[in-house]
């Protein structure tokens, strides 16, 4: 869930930066209501979600305890993958999100 987080924090922040550009550059022609930021707000998250889903696919539970004992403490979530996979997602996962949520920012507003 933290990567999901992430990921909407950045593309908030990317939405926020090009609503400010065009309110500053073309304050006349520029206007906003509240049926597009909403739409924004549900595409931010969408777009998040589905960048993370990898994450979600090969992601599994490891426990440190005995599995005779009835507790989930320190039950940790690894991925499944081998490391290079694992980089090579991560490292195309910024760049794309970036400019994912520059060209929907650009669109939707």
């Amino acid at each position: 869930m933290q990567g999901v987080m992430v990921s909407v924090s950045v593309l908030t922040l990317t939405v926020i930066g090009v609503e400010r550009y065009y309110a500053i550059c073309h304050p006349l022609h520029f206007k906003t209501t509240t049926h597009r930021v909403r739409t924004i707000i549900v595409v931010v998250w969408i777009i998040s979600l589905v960048i993370i889903m990898p994450e979600f696919i090969v992601l599994k539970t490891f426990r440190r305890f005995p599995d005779d004992l009835p507790t989930d403490l320190l039950t940790t979530c690894k991925p499944a993958w081998k490391y290079h996979h694992q980089v090579c997602y991560l490292y195309h996962r910024l760049p794309f999100t970036q400019y994912l949520a520059t060209a929907v920012a650009r669109s939707l507003l």
